[in-house]
């Protein structure tokens, strides 16, 4: 799912039909279709909740790799 937030949804009504037309006629792969777009709940706190969203699970791999390693 990509989710749009930001300054960027408050386009959402120019961008939806192009961007929905692009995932459509994209690879054509089980992923790929399954694919798909909508406006984030929260659409102002979006790059920050992403962002800490990123950080946390950054922090989480690192962190199962440091354990993992002698």
């Amino acid at each position: 799912m990509i989710v749009v937030g930001g300054s960027i949804a408050a386009s959402w009504d120019l961008i939806e039909v192009p961007l929905r037309i692009g995932l459509a006629e994209g690879p054509d792969t089980s992923s790929a279709r399954r694919l798909t777009a909508r406006t984030a709940l929260r659409p102002e706190d979006a790059p920050l909740l992403g962002t800490a969203w990123w950080a946390r699970r950054q922090t989480m791999t690192s962190t199962i790799r440091d354990v993992g390693s002698p």
